[in-house]
């Protein structure tokens, strides 16, 4: 038996205006720049079948993607361990998550709470509609690169402390510029018997923050590539993961005067938001156009039909004050002998991603951040001592530690895969 997918896309785009997730200063949305979708894929072998859906929000809360990931399994059969439910981390989406304990602004918005509604609806839809389509393929594996778009955003000083690269740091205090990764993983599944490519998946490490400030609804750089490929390939689904990358954003490449983007004038009325439009604009094609070009010169095989899953819970040592569920899942789900893919729910630093392909018995891993709930920043044990903003805001959940932790955690289910 051959490995069998199924795809589905489906409109999550809000009909009226709602709170914004970054709504620091422009309050409701302001019109649509760009359409919010929801994307999947389902893979189906002799042995187990899973169901990876990628939506172009921030984040969930871990209640959110249990209610789906159960609805999900009614209507399929699909077990709900084997239900990845990420988040593309695009800052400019209706709010979904609170900002800190107790936050509760916007979410008294009738508009919100009827989108919140939609949303879930859809998800549901979209992993279910794409199990139906259920169809045999090939598969194909390899990498590409974008340079220019995701910068570590967190360089130190000589003396060992982090400086964010929004506040324009002069680059002559700069002594180490921080680990960056421009490489897109792509995986495209064609259909066995036309060759028609059926899906795309792609995995980059880099916050899609770019249009924050913008007061329009935006799918930002990721859904850019989207329509990129969508446009190219009509009759494919592309599905976007976007990687560890709590210490990396495009800030440090973005092409605008020096003051466009700094805090904190980049949140108030006024700030030259056309400028970050052009620039989500320019990152989301730089994207799109190197994995076209990659899919253009892959080929695909059939593969052995094997799918399963694993999940690993760990708990962490919260912050101070912090009150906060302290246990974290880590899932791993395979298709065949080469591919896996990680969900983490937070936002782990790079360095992570890294340690978990390192140790991988996969050839090709995908690390999916934002994955099943959210869990907050998770950077290195060292980047505490070093500050900056992800080791000590309202949004870092643990302490010291919880990077590694999940990075252990993560080869361990992986290692449960490859038996």
């Amino acid at each position: 038996m051959s490995l069998r997918a199924g795809f589905s896309r489906r409109d999550i785009t809000p009909v009226e205006s709602v709170p914004l997730n970054e709504s620091h200063w422009c309050g409701l949305s302001k019109g649509v720049l760009s359409p919010l979708f929801v994307r999947s894929v389902a893979f189906h072998g002799t042995d187990g079948a899973a169901i990876l859906i990628s939506c172009d929000v921030i984040a969930f809360e871990a209640g959110f993607v249990s209610e789906i990931r159960a609805a999900i399994a009614r209507r399929t059969s699909v077990s709900e361990r084997s239900i990845l439910i990420a988040a593309t981390q695009n800052h400019s989406s209706p709010k979904i998550i609170p900002a800190e304990e107790g936050d509760q602004t916007g979410f008294d918005s009738p508009a919100l709470a009827d989108w919140h509604c939609t949303l879930k609806k859809e998800i549901i839809e979209a992993g279910t509609e794409a199990f139906s389509r259920l169809a045999p393929v090939h598969i194909g594996f390899a990498t590409g690169h974008a340079p220019g778009v995701a910068g570590n955003r967190r360089p130190l000083r000589s003396n060992g402390t982090a400086v964010m690269t929004w506040h324009r740091p002069d680059p002559n205090e700069i002594a180490d510029p921080g680990v960056e990764d421009d490489t897109i993983r792509v995986v495209i599944l064609k259909d066995a018997t036309s060759q028609e490519i059926h899906g795309v998946l792609m995995n980059f490490a880099c916050h899609p923050n770019v249009l924050w400030t913008t007061e329009r609804i935006s799918s930002d750089f990721p859904g850019r590539a989207c329509r990129i490929l969508e446009e190219a390939l009509p009759s494919s689904v592309p599905v976007y993961f976007t990687g560890f990358c709590g210490n990396i954003d495009p800030f440090k490449y973005m092409r605008v005067p020096k003051n466009a983007y700094t805090a904190p004038e980049a949140f108030e009325p006024g700030a030259p938001v056309d400028l970050c439009i052009d620039e989500s604009d320019r990152f989301g094609d730089l994207i799109g156009d190197e994995v076209l070009n990659v899919t253009q010169r892959m080929t695909a095989s059939q593969t052995i039909a094997s799918v399963r899953s694993s999940i690993v819970r760990i708990t962490g040592d919260l912050r101070d004050g912090v009150h906060f569920p302290d246990e974290v899942e880590i899932q791993a789900i395979a298709v065949d002998e080469r591919l896996a893919f990680v969900g983490v729910p937070g936002e782990p630093f790079l360095e992570i991603e890294h340690d978990i392909r390192t140790r991988s018995p996969f050839e090709f891993t995908f690390v999916c951040g934002q994955a099943n709930g959210f869990s907050g920043y998770m950077p290195t044990r060292i980047a505490y001592s070093q500050g900056g903003y992800e080791t000590g805001n309202s949004w870092t959940k643990f302490g010291p530690g919880i990077g590694e932790s999940v990075a252990d955690a993560a080869v361990e289910a992986l290692g449960k895969l490859n038996g």
